[in-house]
């Protein structure tokens, strides 16, 4: 199995606007290309445009089901019957029978992998109760991630009937939501799989993100198509040390989309990079002042790794200085002392604080005066 897609835990982003790479071809009316770690966009266009989302709104009912999971209020062997309803579905589907019923962890599987209707509303359901309460689970967490140009209608993305409304989204809100699914090792799994068995061998789910197949450092992760929505895919992949999150919406060839993914992605891979020019516990090189302290001045250390996302033939330009705040005393343990300024080609793109390693006791009166009167 390919690597999977790792999201660095970073504690201080750098955030700064990357010189965009050049727009790659291809007939799709919205797209992003992000570094997921540092949230770095290298290409965008249209991001924020709203549209329809088809098969691609399963990755909130999969992230929903997921964390109720690890909540506790299911677990993977639950039973999930299906409905009347459930079974009548169309589109992409398992052909569910009427009260069929397999373990949340198979239909799970028949949803993410094989992208199946009818799976979908069945674990939808039985998860919030009713296909309302859980679309509305749905929302509330596309809420908390912050996706505000995102409507969820639907657990599967199918189109709406006349009249009706389609589940609705933007690049930059599914980048958020892929993201933060691709923290789950068991979507990071099932994104990766090409195809396996259902129903004890009688049914074969297939993966239809072609890229799995043909793009050796892609990961997952959903792809989306209805005659409103065109064709959409949200990508990951890894290479050179680096993850990549694409999403591309509203292509009219389901083909041609998929070698526009593989050639930002490579484009990407090729051109940029990232650096880490400050770790996590680094010494700050210098002691840093303490105002009125019983010492003058404190070891410090960084507190959390920088990562900046930079092309290849910039990333000497990337620097880092040390920039005292002299605190008052008393200073405790692990209260910032200072900052490290992370600057490209002598502009600021971001800072970490700087920790002091013990504490630092407010000086006596008497010592007060003597520095006073003696400072040397």
């Amino acid at each position: 199995m390919k690597r999977s897609l790792t999201f660095f835990a970073v504690l201080a982003v750098l955030a700064f606007t990357a010189q965009a790479q050049e727009q790659p071809e291809g007939d799709y009316r919205n797209a992003i290309l992000m570094e997921p770690s540092t949230g770095t966009v290298l290409f965008e266009k249209n991001a924020d445009d709203p549209g329809p989302i088809a098969s691609m709104t399963k990755m909130m009912t999969a992230l929903v089901v997921l964390e109720q999971v690890g909540a506790g209020k299911f677990d993977w062997e639950t039973p999930i019957s299906t409905s009347a309803r459930a079974s009548q579905m169309g589109g992409s589907q398992v052909y569910l029978r009427h009260r069929e019923v397999f373990p949340l962890r198979e239909m799970m599987a028949a949803m993410f992998v094989h992208s199946a209707n009818d799976a979908a509303l069945a674990i939808a359901e039985h998860v919030g109760g009713s296909e309302e309460q859980f679309v509305a689970m749905m929302n509330a967490r596309a809420r908390e991630l912050g996706m505000k140009n995102t409507r969820f209608v639907t657990p599967h993305g199918l189109p709406a009937e006349a009249g009706g409304v389609d589940d609705m989204s933007t690049p930059r809100d599914l980048a958020k939501l892929a993201v933060e699914l691709m923290k789950h090792p068991m979507i990071r799994q099932l994104a990766e799989v090409e195809q396996m068995p259902f129903r004890q061998g009688q049914f074969t789910l297939w993966n239809p993100n072609d890229l799995i197949s043909r793009y050796g450092p892609a990961t997952g992760l959903k792809t989306g198509t209805h005659n409103r929505a065109g064709s959409c895919v949200t990508a990951t992949a890894t290479k050179n040390g680096m993850d990549l999150v694409a999403v591309l919406m509203g292509a009219s060839q389901r083909r041609q989309l998929f070698r526009t993914v593989e050639s930002m992605m490579e484009e990407a891979f090729t051109s940029w990079q990232i650096v880490e020019p400050v770790k996590r516990g680094t010494p700050a090189g210098q002691p840093l002042p303490v105002a009125d302290g019983r010492v003058p001045a404190v070891a410090g250390v960084a507190a959390a790794d920088a990562r900046v996302v930079t092309r290849r033939d910039e990333a000497a330009a990337i620097e880092t200085r040390l920039q005292p705040i002299n605190p008052p005393a008393p200073v405790k343990k692990g209260e910032r002392v200072g900052w490290i300024i992370v600057s490209k080609e002598g502009k600021p793109i971001g800072r970490v604080s700087v920790l002091a390693t013990e504490a630092v006791p407010h000086a006596s009166v008497l010592q007060r005066f003597w520095d006073h009167v003696w400072p040397w």
